[in-house]
C-alpha cells in the first residue's frame, strides 16, 4: 500500500539537502569562509541523515547518532559564527563550543545513555544558535543599511538557522515523551519538524545563490 508518509519523511525532505549543496558546489570558489562551513555543515549532516536513516530501516539503534550529531552539529555552526568576530570574541565562542561538547558527553555516558534522545543538551544547543542567528541578522541590518535585507546572502542563512532551531526547540526537548505517544501524533510532530527542515534548507540554497561577493557582517 502507497505510503505518502514514507515517502514525504524518507526521500522528499532528504533530498531537499541537494539544493543547498548544488548551489554551493557551483558557486564553490566565489564562496567566503563562512559559506564554505556551511556548505559542509549541510553535506556532513546530509551523509549522517542517510546513514541514520538507513541504520533505522534495518532495526539498529540510532540514538547514539542523535547524540554524537549534537556535538558536530553545534561546533560546526559555532565555527560558523566565530567567523564574524573578533579574537577576544572567538575565544569566548570556542570555550562555549567546547563546554557543550564537555556536557553532551558527560550526558551520553551518565545521564541520558544510547537508550534515549539528548533532550537535555540539545535545546541548551538550540537556545545557542538561535540566539547567535539573531545577534547577526541584528547586526546587519544596523550595519548594511544602503544594502536590500533580500540581497545579504547570510541574512537568508542566518534565517534558516533561527527558524529550524527555535522553531524545534519543543521538539528537541520533549524528544523522549513525543516517542512515547500515540503513532498518528508521533507522525504529525516529525513530519512538521522534517517539514521545518526541509524549508531550512532551502532558505540555504537561496543564500548560497544569492552569494555574488564576499559579503560581510560587522559585529562589535
Amino acid at each position: 500500500m502507497f505510503n505518502f508518509y514514507r515517502l514525504y519523511t524518507h526521500y522528499i525532505i532528504p533530498s531537499t539537502a541537494l539544493l543547498p549543496i548544488f548551489f554551493a558546489v557551483f558557486k564553490y570558489k566565489y564562496l567566503p569562509k563562512a559559506l564554505k562551513v556551511i556548505f559542509w555543515y549541510v553535506l556532513i549532516s546530509a551523509i549522517i541523515n542517510l546513514i541514520n536513516r538507513i541504520y533505522i530501516i534495518y532495526g539498529g539503534n540510532s540514538i547514539l547518532i542523535y547524540h554524537l550529531y549534537g556535538i558536530f552539529e553545534f561546533c560546526c555552526l559555532s565555527l560558523y559564527f566565530m567567523i564574524f568576530y573578533d579574537k577576544k570574541k572567538r575565544r569566548q565562542l570556542i570555550a562555549i563550543a567546547i563546554t557543550f561538547a564537555i556536557l553532551c558527553i558527560i550526558n551520553l555516558l551518565f545521564i541520558q545513555n544510547k537508550e534515549q534522545f539528548n533532550s537535555y543538551t540539545r535545546p541548551i544547543g538550540a537556545i545557542l544558535i538561535a540566539l547567535y542567528s539573531m545577534q547577526l541578522l541584528f547586526k546587519q541590518n544596523d550595519s548594511d543599511t544602503n544594502v536590500n535585507w533580500a540581497d545579504n546572502c547570510y541574512n537568508w542563512i542566518n534565517t534558516g538557522l533561527l527558524l529550524y532551531y527555535a522553531s524545534g526547540l519543543l521538539m528537541f526537548v520533549s524528544s523522549n515523551y513525543i516517542l512515547k505517544a500515540n503513532h498518528t501524533l508521533i507522525h504529525i510532530i516529525f513530519g512538521v519538524s522534517e517539514s521545518i527542515l526541509a524549508l531550512e534548507y532551502i532558505l540555504f540554497a537561496i543564500g548560497f545563490y544569492k552569494c555574488k561577493t564576499k559579503t560581510t557582517i560587522f559585529t562589535s
